[in-house]
């Protein structure tokens, strides 16, 4: 028996519509292993965020799938505005709102310190922010892609410091700060702290007496994420007190 086309066609127009709003719900849920923040444990985002984030999307009621996606690409794609698409802790800027949505802050990170090696002196003595970036003997390691806070940002903008850019997470980082690729590199102290033993000979945590408190962290989200996910984030978020 032959197919009748017209019949085919009929179907296919029928549901196209529920096959979009389906796709609308889906919510691709980024995340990137980075201690202490996120890791998965049997098949929940923990750490000081991902506990969180995890708490806010099961409370949110929203569909969502999570991928272990590198935070390069996380802005790559939520730039491309291809998917639907929510990244999960990062900050917010002004170029970033240029491309993305974000919801309300889900954490706010501690003051931001410098990683070193125990021979800089140069920097062991420096209690500012504006004195360090100012000295042009010094190179700073800086994470590709990354914002490091609207304070630190604008800072590295005025002074335009020596950098070396990487891709490298902070382990790696640390294994070019050994190699003297650069001299410091800026990280939340929470991340410093889970860095560094001590028992660590070679590596010191060093705090400007100037830094601010550290930036809050959001969920990033294409601008394709309709607004009343957010809404649905930001709710959950509020209804849980953090």
């Amino acid at each position: 028996m032959k197919s009748n086309p017209i019949i085919f066609l009929i179907i296919i127009i029928y549901y196209l519509p529920w096959l979009s709003i389906a796709n609308e719900h889906h919510i691709n849920i980024y995340y990137h292993e980075r201690l202490p923040y996120y890791k998965m444990k049997n098949n929940k985002l923990i750490g000081i965020v991902g506990n969180r984030a995890q708490q806010i999307l099961d409370k949110s009621g929203i569909t969502y799938r999570i991928l272990n996606i590198p935070a390069a690409r996380q802005i790559d794609e939520v730039k491309s505005n291809e998917e639907h698409i929510c990244a999960i802790g990062w900050f917010k800027n002004e170029e970033r709102e240029i491309f993305a949505k974000f919801s309300m802050p889900i954490y706010q990170d501690k003051p931001a310190v410098l990683i070193t090696t125990k021979d800089q002196t140069d920097i062991l003595k420096t209690k500012k922010i504006d004195e360090l970036l100012a000295n042009k003997s010094l190179y700073i390691g800086l994470k590709l892609g990354y914002s490091y806070g609207e304070f630190i940002d604008k800072k590295i903008s005025q002074h335009k410091p020596n950098e070396l850019h990487t891709s490298k997470g902070n382990f790696g980082m640390m294994e070019m700060l050994k190699a003297k690729r650069f001299d410091y590199f800026i990280v939340a102290e929470e991340e410093a702290e889970e860095l560094i033993s001590p028992t660590n000979s070679h590596f010191i945590i060093h705090r400007l007496s100037d830094l601010p408190p550290g930036s809050h962290r959001y969920f990033m989200c294409s601008k394709k994420v309709d607004n009343s996910i957010i809404h649905k984030i930001n709710q959950a978020t509020k209804s849980l007190s953090f």
